[in-house]
């Protein structure tokens, strides 16, 4: 396992953050989800699981490791917020 600083991705776009910060939970989550295959983060409403998802994707991008055979799955309610995360996750990750 590669060894990395959440607050320090190549690939995430911290402009686009409160403060230019992951919040701990955030950090936290990345960390584990980056490291961890098959997790999933069923955090509440509000609590940021679209910028902990760009997070992900840009640790794996910075290690040149998206997986293929290991798709990544976001679920959403409705076409409205797919379109939204969407967008989201195109903020978050601008390369």
């Amino acid at each position: 396992m590669q060894e990395f600083d959440v607050h320090n991705l190549r690939s995430f776009d911290y402009g686009t953050l409160a403060g230019g910060r992951f919040k701990p939970h955030q950090a936290e989550g990345i960390a584990i989800m980056a490291t961890t295959p098959k997790t999933l983060c069923a955090d509440p409403t509000g609590a940021g699981k679209t910028v902990q998802a760009g997070g992900v994707l840009a640790v794996l991008a910075d290690w040149r490791n998206l997986p293929r055979d290991r798709p990544a799955l976001v679920v959403t309610r409705g076409r409205h917020l797919a379109a939204q995360t969407a967008a989201d996750l195109a903020r978050y990750l601008p390369g």
